[in-house]
C-alpha cells in the first residue's frame, strides 16, 4: 500500500514532535528564526510556510510543556 502524501506528512510530523520531545528544542528566538530562513532556503518552500510549521510545533510541545507543569502543581495540591 502506497502511502499518500498527507499520511507522510503526518508521520513525518509525529516523528519530528517526538525528536524535539526528547532531544528539547532551541528557544533562542534570533536562532530560531535564522534556521527557518535557512530551511526555506535549502527546501525551497517558501518561509512564511516553513514559519508556520515551526510555529504550530513550538505551540504544541509548549501545550504539552504546560500540560506536564499542571500535572506537578495538582499533585503538589493533593498532597499538600
Amino acid at each position: 500500500m502506497a502511502l499518500t502524501k498527507e499520511r507522510i506528512n503526518e508521520i513525518a510530523f509525529f516523528v519530528l514532535m517526538d525528536k524535539m520531545e526528547h532531544e528539547g528544542l532551541p528557544l533562542k528566538p534570533k536562532e530560531v528564526k535564522r534556521a527557518v530562513i535557512n530551511n526555506a532556503k535549502k527546501s525551497g518552500i517558501p518561509t512564511n510556510e516553513v514559519a508556520e510549521f515551526a510555529k504550530v510545533m513550538f505551540e504544541e510541545l509548549y501545550k504539552k510543556t504546560i500540560a506536564e507543569f499542571d500535572k506537578v502543581i495538582e499533585k503538589e495540591k493533593r498532597q499538600g
